[in-house]
């Protein structure tokens, strides 16, 4: 955060700079109390330019204030913020992710609000499909056909088995050039919003014809040309991916069922279970005569790496 007069970085939640004494974009706001967190209204929001970042939207104090009070013990107030922030998220000049969205979620179940904290992430996805579907076409491509662009660049993710064939291309929007293909004869999956094969977001920009920073490879033929190493990335990525998935869910139901042998974070969680340790088999068994299984799998040391992480 930074103060909008001196533009000096601002130290914590200060009212006001130290420097020039500016007020800050926190001075008139109450971010203590259920009451004054709640009263926040919808600012009205300039554009962001070039580089420009989001660190004095109301919304990413909010986030920021949040993370403090958990930190002091106030999830209650840390919870108001989370939802005062994705409630203004909507009307943001910059465009926030799923994972913003669904901090809220996670601090819910941290204060045992399980019931809720599921009925809150079904909220958000009614809400906001385009943030979940991986079928839904990409935004980007959109906005560029509306402000006239007809040629776009797709960039690549050079482990992927679908980003990296079609990816590093040019095309026509329109289908009209006589230089570059047709987006339609593309496979459909590169114009969604999210990769479903390596479920990277798929990043679009306008292409300048005159220029051609992308070089010849945009000519190459349509195959996949990925080496051996490329190919052990992305399916080192699936299995962590896979991995982590099972290791949430296992451990969400866990803080739920049995709270007072579950650890306090998926990471301790994650490391008992690939130690095999005396505490995670104290928790599989304890699992199972509730009737839920935990797989009794040692994962790989490298599996460690990709980390369910909260903030």
């Amino acid at each position: 955060m930074y103060c909008t007069k001196c533009e000096v970085e601002l130290d914590g939640f200060n009212r006001y700079c130290a420097r020039c004494g500016a007020p800050t974009p926190i001075a008139k706001f109450d971010l203590d109390s259920e009451s004054g967190i709640a009263a926040i209204s919808i600012p009205r929001y300039k554009a962001l330019g070039g580089i420009s970042s989001p660190v004095n939207n109301i919304e990413y104090i909010l986030q920021r204030k949040a993370t403090i009070h958990k930190k002091n013990g106030r999830i209650d107030l840390a919870i108001a913020c989370l939802r005062k922030s994705n409630e203004l998220f909507p009307y943001s000049n910059f465009d926030w992710s799923e994972k913003d969205y669904m901090r809220l979620v996670e601090y819910l179940k941290l204060d045992r609000q399980f019931d809720e904290a599921r009925a809150e992430e079904k909220r958000i996805i009614a809400n906001h499909p385009e943030l979940f579907l991986r079928d839904q076409r990409n935004p980007q491509i959109q906005k560029l056909a509306s402000e006239g662009f007809d040629l776009i660049y797709i960039h690549p993710v050079a482990f992927c088995p679908l980003c990296s064939v079609y990816g590093d291309r040019v095309y026509s929007i329109s289908g009209k050039s006589k230089k570059y293909p047709a987006l339609s004869s593309a496979d459909k999956r590169i114009t969604f919003a999210r990769c479903p094969c390596c479920d990277c977001w798929i990043s679009v920009g306008p292409f300048y014809d005159e220029f051609n920073l992308a070089g010849k490879s945009i000519f190459r033929p349509y195959k996949d040309t990925r080496t051996k190493e490329l190919r052990d990335t992305f399916d080192k990525e699936q299995e962590e991916r896979r991995i982590s998935k099972e290791i949430s869910g296992e451990f969400d139901w866990l803080r739920e069922h049995l709270p007072e042998i579950t650890p306090k974070s998926v990471g301790t969680y994650r490391r008992w279970k690939n130690e095999g340790s005396v505490k995670f088999q104290n928790l599989r068994e304890a699992a199972a005569r509730k009737g839920f299984g935990l797989k009794n799998k040692q994962l790989r040391k490298d599996d460690m790496a990709c980390m369910y992480r909260t903030g």
